[in-house]
């Protein structure tokens, strides 16, 4: 995947992000700028309804460069070693969704900071009401 200068799109924490399509390079846009392009897409497919075998290809190359079963590939995502020093090679592993549950969804106000910088003039008020600004309200279609 290319910026609009050319260049690669890259993540400092992932590296080369990536980009699919269906039927080809001119097709419907299924995932843009991904790490785990086959993994991730197949998940994409899936959540369509579409399973069965799949092929990935790569302009000017007349052979497909990877295939697999949707199904399959979209239960799967990809291992890297934690560190330089962890001997294990990058692999494919069991993939698991987000954990809802991991993350606190009770609405707990963090607590005021004691230190506070001059120029920003003070804690905030954790108990001022919060008032949307008119402005950025988009007015209702009619």
């Amino acid at each position: 995947m290319k910026r609009p200068d050319g260049r690669n799109w890259y993540s400092e924490r992932w590296g080369l992000l990536l980009r699919t399509r269906l039927d080809g390079p001119d097709g419907e846009l299924l995932c843009d700028r991904v790490h785990n392009a086959i993994c991730e897409t197949c998940r994409v497919l899936m959540a369509r309804g579409i399973t069965g075998p799949f092929e990935t290809r790569k302009p000017g190359i007349d052979y497909a460069c990877m295939t697999g079963d949707i199904e399959k590939t979209a239960e799967l995502t990809i291992r890297e070693p934690d560190s330089v020093d962890d001997a294990r090679p990058v692999h494919f592993t069991k993939w698991k969704p987000f954990d809802l549950d991991a993350v606190s969804h009770r609405a707990d106000l963090a607590p005021a900071s004691e230190d506070t910088d001059p120029g920003m003039g003070g804690a905030a008020d954790a108990n001022a009401p919060v008032r949307p600004d008119p402005e950025l309200i988009p007015e209702a279609a009619e």
